[in-house]
């Protein structure tokens, strides 16, 4: 399988306020900050958690260049790639979904007619790129 990042991803630093009664009675503010990474895509109803790891990871993936799979698992480790491949930030071009077998399609360059073509007036051309 061959698998690419999704083209609009946006990647949001997050912190927010606790309050630690323990730390303010040993004499700290008793404020606790915690950062999270979310990734916010327009193609997802959700926002997605990151960890650190994953941002670096998605920071280094192509949303144009398909990869292969096993060969990102090997350099990545399976668990991080399959989380982002579960969770929608990276798109593999195999499965059910007839969108994603179009854009690897009109990406690979089919012909007019063929997949990834819309019939307009008649005669065939190439279909509008869509980014997920």
């Amino acid at each position: 399988m061959q698998v690419r990042r999704c083209a609009h991803v946006f990647i949001e630093p997050r912190e927010s306020l606790g309050f630690d009664l323990a730390g303010l009675l040993s004499g700290e503010t008793g404020l606790v900050h915690e950062r999270e990474w979310i990734a916010l895509a327009a193609h997802l109803d959700d926002e997605i958690v990151l960890d650190e790891a994953a941002v670096v990871l998605l920071g280094q993936l192509s949303a144009d260049r398909w990869q292969p799979l096993d060969a990102l698992r090997a350099a990545h480790g399976a668990a991080p790639v399959d989380a982002l491949l579960a969770s929608g930030l990276l798109i593999g071009d195999e499965g059910s979904d007839p969108v994603l077998r179009t854009l690897r399609s009109s990406r690979t360059g089919a012909r007019p007619g063929g997949l990834g073509a819309v019939e307009r007036g008649g005669r065939a051309e190439p279909a509008p790129r869509r980014h997920v």
